[in-house]
């Protein structure tokens, strides 16, 4: 037996060895894992925190953009230019149809693509707000307001606006 037993020493003790690195690659492998899980961890906080600086310049750089046309460098000037925007935009919309040289012509204001999908989003409920009756305003970025039964109404969200229609309805 002593003699079967020494033959298989090698064997054992090779097999000893290969356990022996292999625990250790193991336990190397587990330390680097940890590391890039904490790494990740640290990554993902860092991504979160930029998506917020980002969305946020984005707004600013949104409500710049919706604001202001070309600024003069004097604030006189600015107020001139806002009062003439001020004053087409009215003169547009009470000529209704604007014509030139044959050609249909609408003026609108100037807004961002995101404003202006904002509000579409009420486009529904400004059909039905029309159909009782009412005129209704759309206040920049895109809260409708209009007066019901000589109370004034705002809603930032056609949702919320759609369903203060229903319920009047049903009343």
């Amino acid at each position: 037996m002593e003699l079967k037993f020494a033959e298989l020493q090698p064997t054992l003790d090779k097999l000893s060895s290969h356990v022996e690195d292999n625990t250790k690659r193991i336990t190397e492998i587990e330390s680097r894992v940890s590391d890039a899980e904490d790494r990740t961890c640290s990554l993902e906080n860092k991504v979160a925190e930029l998506e917020r600086r980002v969305k946020t310049v984005k707004e600013r750089a949104e409500d710049s953009e919706n604001r202001t046309e070309l600024q003069p460098p004097i604030q006189h000037q600015t107020m001139q230019l806002l009062h003439q925007k001020k004053g087409i935009l009215i003169v547009a919309r009470e000529k209704g149809e604007l014509n030139y040289k044959g050609s249909k012509i609408h003026i609108q204001q100037d807004l961002s693509a995101q404003v202006r999908d904002a509000r579409r989003w009420f486009n529904g409920v400004c059909e039905q707000v029309i159909c009782n009756g009412m005129r209704f305003q759309m206040h920049y970025p895109a809260n409708l307001s209009f007066t019901y039964n000589e109370k004034y109404y705002s809603f930032r969200s056609a949702e919320e606006a759609g369903s203060f229609l229903n319920l009047v309805k049903e009343l």
